[in-house]
């Protein structure tokens, strides 16, 4: 995969980094606005460096979040009087998301020897991080950043697959977003190509779905998996989302196109990987998911499956790697001066 200018690519792994030893007693702080999409990408690079850290919610606003990233609320001021962020501050930071990056900078300007890793891209060249990681498909891509086709994640999957001639098809089915919209002949297609698979006698579906998937796609697959041996979970159905259990437990996995997150969690199992693409505006996500079909990572979800074993992908070992290498260096730097 070529590099962008000023960037250096990351290529996800098959097997074991072996991460540098951190300094005893080394924390991070973990600091998003709550969402998924940001905090557990965080969580997996804290982790894969074995960091002791704590997260660090920063509260929504209506008015400062006009603002964001380029002003910093107030109450969210370190030196303010019962904020959340004061001091002493970490060794290490590591945030996601736009409303994390004025208190990233705050503490950075604060505190000059913290460490501060942004994930994802801080729409601003004055963010005060050290480490900047971003996915390939963004289009505005910071000086140096670090770049990967893949999204960290902080999943430790096993997988339990066994080599049994019932197969399990695990669905991780998302919905409506900003990059997508299922249109209903999107969801006749899809339902189409389940049914196809729902049918045969050797391939049991396992389905998981979200709060951002239509009602009425909700109710089809729900319709589809009554009195077959196949599954289904919806929220607010009053049991845990088996969306761990999913993955370690298929055999092949069809991942629906509006989540660059579910697909890298996918690609970390082993298993083949289908996606289907519903209605996609043009953009990052629409580019990495061509990206992903392009290098042969997922295919497109026809009415043909293979179960074959795949080599698991994840970028999160190499991103850390590459963190905790930088960190050492400039800990290194400062013990001989």
């Amino acid at each position: 995969m070529p590099e962008a200018p000023h960037t250096i690519f990351l290529e996800a792994c098959s097997t074991a980094v072996n991460i540098p030893p951190l300094p005893a007693g080394t924390h991070a702080w973990i600091i998003t606005d709550g969402k998924a999409g940001d905090q557990n990408p965080c969580i997996g690079v804290a982790q894969a460096m074995g960091l002791a850290y704590t997260l660090k919610p920063v509260s929504k606003h209506k008015f400062w979040d006009l603002f964001a990233p380029h002003v910093l609320n107030p109450q969210q001021n370190p030196l303010t009087k019962g904020s959340a962020f004061a001091p002493p501050f970490p060794d290490i930071i590591i945030a996601s998301g736009r409303r994390a990056v004025a208190v990233m900078r705050e503490i950075k300007r604060l505190s000059p020897p913290t460490f501060c890793v942004f994930l994802k891209d801080p729409y601003t060249h004055n963010s005060g991080a050290d480490v900047i990681w971003q996915p390939l498909h963004d289009t505005h891509v910071q000086p140096n950043a670090l770049q990967s086709l893949l999204s960290p994640h902080h999943l430790h999957i096993q997988h339990a697959s066994t080599l049994q001639e019932i197969k399990t098809l695990s669905i991780l089915v998302g919905g409506n977003s900003r990059h997508t919209t299922w249109a209903p002949r999107d969801s006749t297609q899809f339902m189409a190509l389940l049914r196809h698979h729902a049918a045969h006698p050797d391939v049991h579906l396992r389905i998981t779905t979200s709060r951002r998937t239509p009602e009425a796609l909700q109710h089809a697959l729900l319709t589809l998996c009554e009195g077959m041996e196949h599954s289904c979970w919806v929220p607010d159905c009053g049991l845990p989302n088996p969306y761990v259990e999913l993955l370690t437990q298929a055999d092949a996995l069809i991942v629906t196109a509006d989540s660059i997150n579910m697909l890298s969690e996918a690609l970390a199992v082993g298993v083949p990987v289908y996606c289907f693409a519903p209605s996609m505006k043009a953009g990052r996500v629409r580019n990495s998911v061509a990206q992903l079909m392009a290098a042969g990572l997922v295919q497109p979800l026809t009415n043909a499956l293979n179960f074959t074993p795949q080599t698991p992908l994840n970028v999160t070992p190499a991103l850390a790697l590459e963190i905790a290498t930088r960190y050492c260096e400039v800990i290194d730097c400062r013990a001989h001066n």
